[in-house]
């Protein structure tokens, strides 16, 4: 570069003019001079270009973010301007709620000054009222002092109250009250002053009834608990203890409510209400219905009769209120009449027998003795009895057995003899080894006490001579074994009449408690005497097992 300008320079200069070469010389120092700062500005020109060609690249990349930027502004600029739409809507709005706020304001203010108005209104009222109060405590004063005296006259009412003797008047169950226990209403009798008998016509599978009553006195109490007439349930299954309550006397009542057991029903109501004295006959009047829900054709119309309670008399002592008392126990009776009657289809009689079954939990030895007589030589010397239910002075007294009185005395001493003698000695009745009596009570194991091997009867003074007499032996072996063929006749007929008895065994135990000594881990009655009946059937054929072993060894 320095050599092109020095040429041009000295070109220029051999042509443009003359010159000294001293002149030339400072010319060309000026031009390389020159040339040098050229150079260096070139040099600067580089650097400064460099410098602006990074500060380019910068502004580009700058100027890319920044129309990065600006499209998204651009964006953000569009999604405000639809916001700003929205909001001008919710600013006109606002003006609308504005204006609609302004107008309620000038409502209220003008209610308010209603109320202004309404207020110094009361407030005169109030000034009315102050100037009452003053009347109003004088009067106040004087109903006080008529509560005074309405509190001793109370008191004066409430004392004459407690004079008088708590009673129960009335006592009712309605089937309008106890719709699904009952088909009608049924009536209950107050007996004496310290029972209630109810009975109801139709089988129920709850007890839990709701009594209608009526009473002189405070209010009355059923099992401890307080009892509203019409309102308040009990369970009537066992015997409850209602307490009429007047002041601090009370009048305490037993309440029995028997349902219908399908059996019988016998009434007997004597007029002397209550016996003292066994052996004796009462006059009484006398009603037997076959069947409560049909009538049946084997009852008797109310007739004029006589009772008399046979042997010594039992007495029941009420521990359901823990009082000691004790009532009327479950005797036996002998019924009596002017002229033979036959009751529930059986012979005609002037006399019958009820018989309570009191020792035999079962109510079946003497109905299944009667059986095997039935079909053995002893069918005419069989009494007939039907199971019935005894209402005796107005009270449901348990389940019976009512019929004929027979014995086997003065039979012509071998078919009827032996038959009589296999009937006892099957039973295991050590009461036919003395007397031939129909008395199976404690027959049949009595309850489990009596096992089923071992004579009672043949070692007895009085058969025992027969057993030397081979014709007699011979005709006992024959008879059992007629009767040892028939035990599935003899089962059949134990199983009828508990199934028969179902109900009344049930309502028996709420009577008299026959099962309260088996109670203590099962309180289902129906559950324990079919147990019961089990056992006399399991006993019955272990006894024929035994006999046939002891027979046919003979």
């Amino acid at each position: 570069m320095k050599r092109f300008a020095f040429v041009v320079f000295i070109l220029a200069c051999l042509f443009s003019c003359k010159t000294d070469l001293t002149e030339i010389e400072r010319h060309i120092t000026e031009v390389e001079d020159h040339g040098s700062a050229l150079d260096n500005k070139l040099k600067q020109l580089k650097e400064d270009s460099q410098r602006l060609s990074i500060a380019v690249k910068d502004l580009q990349n700058k100027s890319e973010e920044l129309q990065k930027k600006s499209e998204e502004l651009q964006k953000k600029s569009e999604e405000l301007g639809g916001k700003s739409e929205e909001l001008q809507k919710a600013s006109q709005v606002l003006k609308d709620s504005l204006e609609s706020l302004r107008k309620t304001s000038l409502e209220l203010a003008a209610e308010l000054i209603s109320l202004q108005e309404e207020g110094k209104a009361l407030s005169d009222s109030l000034d009315v009222l102050n100037a009452n109060n003053d009347l109003l405590v004088e009067e106040w004063d004087s109903l006080n002092e008529l509560i005074a005296q309405a509190q001793e006259t109370i008191e004066e009412l409430t004392a004459k109250i407690y004079e008088t003797d708590p009673q129960l008047i009335h006592m009712e169950f309605l089937a309008s009250e106890n719709p699904l226990q009952l088909v009608e209403d049924a009536e209950c009798e107050i007996v004496g002053d310290s029972a209630v008998e109810c009975r109801v016509l139709n089988v129920m599978s709850s007890k839990n009834l709701i009594p209608r009553f009526r009473f002189t006195g405070d209010y009355v109490t059923i099992g401890g608990q307080e009892a509203v007439s019409s309102e308040t349930a009990f369970d009537f299954s066992s015997v409850r203890v209602l307490v009429v309550h007047a002041g601090e006397k009370t009048k305490k009542y037993t309440i029995t409510v028997s349902a219908y057991t399908g059996l019988p029903t016998l009434w007997a109501e004597t007029t002397a209400r209550t016996l003292n004295e066994s052996n004796h006959y009462y006059k009484a009047t006398i009603k037997l219905v076959d069947n409560v829900r049909t009538g049946g054709n084997g009852g008797l119309a109310e007739t004029t009769g006589k009772i008399m309670a046979r042997g010594p008399l039992r007495w029941y002592v009420k521990t359901i209120d823990w009082s000691g008392e004790t009532e009327w126990g479950k005797n036996d009776y002998t019924l009596g009449f002017s002229n033979a009657v036959s009751l529930l289809n059986m012979p005609a009689h002037v006399e019958w027998l009820l018989v309570p079954n009191v020792y035999d939990i079962t109510m079946l030895h003497n109905q299944t003795a009667f059986f095997m007589g039935e079909i053995s030589a002893l069918r005419n010397y069989t009494p007939k009895f039907q199971y019935v239910d005894l209402m005796f002075n107005g009270r449901y007294t348990g389940t019976y057995i009512l019929g004929e009185y027979l014995d086997v005395v003065g039979t012509d001493n071998i078919d009827v003899m032996v038959d009589w003698y296999l009937i006892n000695e099957i039973a295991k009745n050590e009461k036919g080894a003395t007397r031939m009596v129909w008395d199976f009570e404690t027959a049949f194991g009595d309850a489990g006490k009596a096992g089923s091997t071992g004579f009672v009867i043949k070692y007895t003074t009085k058969y025992s001579p027969f057993f030397l007499d081979p014709v007699f032996v011979a005709k006992v072996k024959d008879r059992f074994d007629y009767f040892y063929n028939h035990q599935t006749d003899i089962l059949k007929n134990i199983n009828e009449n508990a199934q028969y008895l179902k109900y009344a065994v049930q309502e028996n135990d709420t009577k008299w408690d026959t099962f309260e000594a088996y109670k203590k881990t099962n309180h289902d009655v129906w559950e324990l005497y079919q147990g019961h009946v089990s056992s006399m059937k399991s006993w019955l054929t272990e006894r024929m097992n035994w006999l046939k072993q002891q027979f046919d060894a003979m």
